[in-house]
């Protein structure tokens, strides 16, 4: 590649004019259109700190998009220049972004030298070509990134349960252990469940290069399942393959996926020990699944229904993790306001959580999901640093759970390390593109943290859904921050009509785990200012 407005980004090449990106070796690297139109725009004022609102106009123009356009398009260039530490793309706290400035010096080669180089680039040319003809499918640049889909599950009624999404699952933690891989977060790619979006449509959502979909059919103690690999810039199969095993060899089954997944994507993975288990194992990831399902509704019904599937868990298979993992998220959801365990002090009820939460680590300290639990109560606890330090091993034992990652966001904001919980969230959102709505929640708290109060707003205003009463009192709160006296005001109409009751004082004492006095007295200032009762 020649041209002169070529520039060089770290390691990698851009044509600004072309929207041309590539390696150190010439070969292309894959930036969606508005991503690459941000690079662009950025290239044009490289070393100075750009705003949002300025990227924005020259960008989008008159097209009203929210703040989460240009997050996903900072990440996915971070991505394609292969910048983990935001060394060459720098966010500015309440400013901007910046692209690091060009290099001071440029050495011209010599004539000969430049014959020298050309010939060599020719010479790897040819071999690509040669190298290309004989592999069908290379491996895209970077870590390849993968998105595994809920498996169907086609058991008999009598057998059909969670075990497909169980496995699917396990697909992720697994893959997402290799640094050679990228893995999309299972809240993102499970969101296509029972539609009829097909795989191009759901790549590109994802900014996937690879899919993986599959079934799974229970049927007694045999287990049959089938898995499919296909490469998402052309749609073909990469690999296919059709497993009949006993139901002992579950976690045998996912092994065999992972690697076969990475042998046909060009893969060599670093060894490690697969999971293994019986049938009691199986039963009691079967039951932790279903309760995992059954917390979602949220209703009394449904977290007692979830209680008694974990508390199943664990009699299935005492010595699998799963159901005391199950058991520290009910405690996690009941510290503030407890309702199964009203009659508990809440002293105790915490201990109980982080009793459960220490079984599920003595079972299996490698399971992500067991430190995600311990984390969770040194958080309703107030030990910011402790919780952060959990999740954080939590997210290294599985890099795909932006949920480990989105978790520390809130501990460091409230040890005042706000610029890097605006960071964790951007990275959490780059890999679970597809966020559920605490996500929002969860950014627009430490925006507002940051004083960044109108695009805290933007964040909740982004949710799709019917508000639930936290996240309008984080609307709320921004709106104050921000002067939108009016609009948050009425926010606070909207809460009183859902909660009647609640008010200043009932927020101070559910307030579990908000131990930053400074952020503590701003927010109940902006609630009073919104117009919250005092109680």
């Amino acid at each position: 590649m020649s041209n002169t407005d070529e520039i060089s980004i770290g390691d990698v090449r851009f044509i600004p004019s072309s929207r041309d990106l590539r390696d150190a070796q010439g070969k292309r690297i894959g930036l969606r259109k508005k991503s690459s139109e941000v690079l662009a725009y950025l290239a044009t004022r490289r070393g100075e700190i750009v705003s949002k609102a300025e990227i924005m106009e020259a960008v989008w123009g008159e097209v009203s998009v929210t703040d989460e356009s240009l997050t996903q398009c900072i990440a996915d260039i971070r991505r394609a220049i292969r910048d983990k530490e935001q060394s060459l793309l720098t966010t500015h706290v309440g400013k901007g972004y910046s692209l690091s400035p060009a290099p001071a010096m440029v050495i011209v080669a010599s004539h000969h030298r430049r014959n020298l180089i050309l010939s060599g680039i020719v010479m790897i040319l040819t071999i690509a070509a040669v190298a290309w003809a004989l592999w069908p499918e290379p491996a895209p640049d970077g870590p390849a990134r993968i998105a595994v889909l809920a498996f169907d599950d086609l058991s008999p009624s009598e057998d059909r349960g969670y075990l497909g999404d169980g496995i699917a699952e396990g697909i992720i933690t697994e893959l997402a252990r290799y640094p050679e891989l990228a893995v999309i977060a299972r809240n993102s790619s499970f969101s296509f469940r029972g539609t009829a979006t097909d795989i191009a449509e759901i790549a590109e959502k994802l900014r996937a290069d690879f899919v993986v979909e599959g079934s799974m059919q229970k049927s007694g103690d045999r287990l049959k399942v089938t898995v499919q690999l296909i490469n998402a810039h052309d749609g073909t199969h990469q690999w296919a393959h059709e497993f009949n095993d006993e139901i002992d060899d579950y976690f045998d089954v996912q092994s065999k996926i992972v690697l076969g997944i990475a042998t046909h994507i060009g893969r060599e993975l670093a060894w490690h020990e697969p999971q293994t288990g019986g049938p009691e194992k199986v039963s009691a990831l079967h039951l932790y699944m279903r309760g995992n399902d059954a917390i979602q509704g949220q209703t009394p019904e449904d977290v007692r229904k979830a209680r008694d599937l974990y508390l199943q868990s664990i009699e299935a298979d005492p010595y699998a993790p799963y159901g005391y993992v199950g058991m520290a998220l009910i405690v996690w959801q009941e510290l503030p306001q407890p309702d199964l365990y009203k009659d508990m002090p809440l002293e105790d009820l915490l201990q109980m959580g982080i009793d459960y939460a220490e079984k599920a680590l003595a079972a299996d300290p490698d399971y992500y999901m067991a430190h995600i639990s311990r984390g969770d109560m040194h958080d309703r606890a107030g030990e910011n640093e402790l919780a952060v330090m959990q999740y954080q091993w939590a997210a290294r034992l599985n890099p795909s759970s932006a949920d480990a990652m989105a978790l520390t966001a809130e501990p460091l904001m409230f040890a005042g390390r706000t610029d890097e919980a605006i960071a964790v969230m951007e990275r959490a959102i780059d890999i679970n593109p597809i966020p559920p709505g605490w996500y929002y929640k969860s950014m627009a708290f430490v925006l507002w943290s940051a004083g960044r109060c109108e695009e805290g707003a933007s964040w909740i205003e982004n949710i799709s859904r019917t508000y639930r009463p936290w996240e309008l009192r984080h609307l709320m709160v921004n709106q104050a921050c921000a002067g939108d006296i009016e609009a948050a005001r009425n926010t606070a109409a909207r809460h009183a009509r859902m909660l009647p009751d609640y008010t200043v004082q009932t927020y101070m004492r559910n307030r579990t785990g908000f131990n930053n006095d400074e952020l503590l007295f701003r927010f109940i200032n902006d609630l009073r200012v919104s117009g919250m009762p005092e109680g």
